[in-house]
């Protein structure tokens, strides 16, 4: 059971300010210090992408879609 996540996209190669992806590796840390990032799928493209947890906005279970 992946879960997916909706994200903001920043940056130069942003197509649109948002994007939905399934989360293949990454999660938080109780450890603030740490830099967190989810390696994403995106669901459009399949493109796969480092996101910082910091951009993610929502995260989904199989049971939300």
């Amino acid at each position: 059971s992946a879960d997916h996540c909706i994200y903001e996209q920043q940056g130069e190669r942003a197509d649109k300010d948002w994007g939905m992806g399934q989360v293949i590796h990454g999660g938080a840390s109780r450890d603030p210090s740490i830099h967190n990032l989810f390696q994403i799928a995106d669901v459009n493209s399949g493109v796969i992408t480092w996101v910082s947890a910091d951009l993610v906005t929502h995260s989904l279970t199989r049971a939300d879609l």
